[in-house]
């Protein structure tokens, strides 16, 4: 009886950086990356040439960036973004921190000057909370806490979703 057939290998994608991206991941072109393309995406930092309307990265560098997302007028326009965000079918809040981070936050944030720390409101049990709340009311949106392992994560999921 002759070996099953492999699947066919995917061919190496294109990723695409939103050009508002301030501090890129530095994806290593290669055997699965082909190229990363620098295009303004509506929604999202991140996703894959052709696979716009299905794959969408939103990516969140600190406790800090986030948090001041959750409040205001800052929290109108980033849950009009999330709202989009929940549109496609493979959507992803990649956090580039712990959850550990989140209930230590102003304390924990290492980039924040004491006096910053001092004058902050906003706690680490609200923000979680406030996550909790975006994870129930956008339920396509898949919330990742990656910590240093971010890119990796960004990685996994392009491999993830050209293999399907």
């Amino acid at each position: 009886m002759p070996a099953p057939k492999k699947a066919p290998k995917a061919p190496p994608y294109k990723i695409i950086q939103d050009t508002r991206e301030q501090q890129p991941f530095k994806f290593a072109v290669g055997k699965e990356c082909e190229d990363v393309i620098i295009r303004k995406l509506d929604v999202a930092d991140y996703s894959l040439e052709g696979y716009e309307d299905i794959l969408l990265i939103e990516r969140k560098l600190s406790v800090s960036e986030i948090s001041g997302n959750l409040i205001g007028k800052d929290y109108e326009r980033f849950e009009r973004e999330l709202t989009k965000l929940n549109e496609v079918p493979h959507a992803y809040l990649l956090l580039e921190f712990t959850a550990n981070d989140v209930l230590q936050y102003p304390w924990g944030e290492k980039s924040l000057p004491l006096n910053v720390k001092r004058r902050i409101k906003i706690t680490g049990k609200f923000i979680l909370k406030r996550l909790v709340q975006i994870q129930m009311k956008f339920p396509n949106i898949r919330i990742v806490f990656a910590g240093t392992r971010a890119k990796e994560y960004a990685l996994a999921i392009f491999s993830e979703i050209t293999d399907a």
